[in-house]
């Protein structure tokens, strides 16, 4: 191709300027020149970076870049067509050198620079601006540079951007775009994704191997590269991208007033005050962590990583708030909708201080219109307790209570009773049990219980309302726990954890409202 041009006039990228991830540099710096400018929190909540975060202890960086998903996606939101070519994304398409030059050339020839992923260094994005044959000219973090016949083999992709085609997303769609990428990233929460050989987790995958890390004691005899995992290229990033997230929600929030889910502002919220100690290009553990720890060097003593292990669980908890509140109330939707249910009223209540009197279950699960060895039970618990009005609470229906006696689900089987709330002082028949729910406080796990709970009630047949193909219990305990999540409420799982599905008209009919505890008086744990 003859008259190639270098394209002239690029501004200088350097760390920070325009921004410290050098994909969103990358990105933001041909957006200007192609007079299109974007402010960074913008480009980092429309392009899934806000609600990213890869992370690798043996690898020298958490470029967002390696993520396909993000430079696939990023420009359509911003109304450009776009061409993503990866060679890590489809190892068995093995693209030749002059398929690279052939889409550089036409792109930088039509005025438009190029991205380019691996050419400078590793995984990190850079700018193509110029191509004669073999040489690139390539502007990045590092330098402007000139490489030759080598970058193919450097070269890890590129993005080529096209023509502008329609308007950058605003409003509801932007905060739309925004709640697809929470549901992604949570999705991909067991879906690494793998570049130049290396594999990423993401997400709470990635805070998870953190933890391990910090804890796996033959990692800490000699500290080569550590601090910069952990921090720079670690903790910092994210709390930077959620930070940037939490900046342009607020602006999409008060110029469309209602598109935002005012709980994932909350969430955020609490995520940038778990970074005090973040600074231009450090994380000062003194300041988010403990006072006492003021040498990194302290790490190599396992109880200060334990402290360091408990403050990395805390921001994954707060980070799985941020995309519950994010994601779920659309989720929700699209849960009741394809299983032809409806939610008719979800409230929390906030109950005195009760009693459940009841019987456990004799078989080891209960499913409505099935016949069961349990249904003589069933019938008697309810006779004994029909014989006992003066002792009935104001919430009198007919239940299923279920619980792990405040131990997680995979250290204690499920346990259901059935019975009903009573009044504190009930007595407990021969052969029933009691469980005492309370209207506040925090104690040991498992009873006393709380007497706050969200309840829903929905309609529905049968059989929809209590699926549980793709759901992890069923529609009505699936949905009720997707509420609670998406309003930001506290489950205080696993010490407090209890449900109860509620038979409204009798248990010799099926239940069609479902009680989940929360605990209303302090931030949420998530589950």
């Amino acid at each position: 191709m003859k008259n190639i041009k270098l394209l002239s006039g690029m501004p200088e990228m350097s760390y920070g300027n325009p921004s410290p991830v050098c994909y969103i540099g990358a990105a933001m710096r041909l957006l200007e020149y192609l007079g299109d400018p974007i402010e960074q929190d913008e480009l980092i909540a429309l392009s899934g970076v806000g609600l990213c975060f890869p992370w690798k202890f043996n690898s020298d960086c958490d470029e967002v870049s390696v993520i396909p998903d993000i430079p696939s996606r990023t420009f359509g939101a911003l109304g450009y067509e776009s061409e993503y070519y990866a060679k890590d994304a489809d190892p068995e398409c093995v693209r030749t050198k002059e398929f690279y030059i052939s889409k550089i050339e036409a792109s930088i020839n039509a005025g438009r620079p190029v991205i380019g992923f691996g050419l400078v260094t590793d995984v990190y994005s850079c700018l193509i601006t110029g191509c004669d044959g073999d040489a690139l000219t390539v502007s990045s973090y590092q330098t402007d540079v000139v490489t030759t016949s080598d970058w193919y083999d450097k070269c890890r992709g590129i993005l080529v951007v096209g023509e502008k085609t329609g308007e950058r997303l605003r409003g509801a769609a932007a905060y739309k775009c925004v709640t697809d990428w929470a549901g992604r990233f949570r999705a991909a929460r067991s879906r690494p994704v793998t570049a130049n050989g290396v594999t990423y987790p993401q997400n709470e995958a990635a805070f998870t191997a953190m933890c391990e890390w910090l804890l796996d004691d033959n990692q800490w005899h000699e500290l080569t590269s550590h601090e910069l995992f952990l921090k720079q290229s670690g903790l910092l990033l994210a709390g930077y991208y959620r930070s940037n997230l939490y900046s342009y929600l607020k602006r999409l929030d008060a110029e469309f007033p209602g598109v935002v889910n005012p709980p994932a502002l909350r969430a955020l919220d609490d995520m940038s005050k778990l970074f005090p100690g973040s600074h231009a290009s450090d994380l000062w553990l003194r300041e988010c962590v403990d006072p006492a720890i003021v040498d990194f060097a302290m790490l190599r003593d396992r109880s200060v990583r334990e402290k360091v292990e408990r403050y990395v669980t805390k921001v994954s908890v707060t980070d799985n708030r941020v995309q519950w509140a994010l994601f779920m109330p659309d989720f929700i939707k699209k849960q009741i909708g394809d299983n032809n249910a409806a939610l008719k009223s979800f409230e929390y209540l906030r109950l005195p201080a009760m009693r459940f009197v009841g019987r456990e279950i004799i078989i080891g699960e209960y499913r409505p219109g099935v016949e069961d060895t349990d249904r003589a039970n069933r019938s008697e618990v309810f006779k004994t307790l029909d014989a006992m009005p003066e002792y009935n609470s104001e919430f009198g229906y007919d239940l299923l209570f279920q619980h792990h006696y405040g131990k997680p689900v995979d250290v204690e089987r499920w346990h259901g009773f059935w019975g009903r709330f009573m009044s504190l002082d009930a007595p407990v028949p021969d052969g029933f049990v009691s469980f005492d729910l309370t209207p506040a406080g925090e104690g040991e796990a498992g009873p006393p219980y709380l007497s706050q709970f969200a309840y829903s009630v929905f309609s529905g047949d049968v059989d929809a309302l209590h699926r549980t193909e793709g759901f992890d219990s069923d529609l009505m305990y699936d949905v009720t726990r997707n509420i609670v999540l998406g309003d930001d409420v506290c489950i205080d799982y696993p010490e407090k954890y209890w449900t109860a599905e509620a038979f409204r008209n009798g248990c010799a009919n099926p239940g069609d409202a479902y009680l989940f505890g929360v605990n209303l008086d302090i931030f949420s744990k998530g589950v």
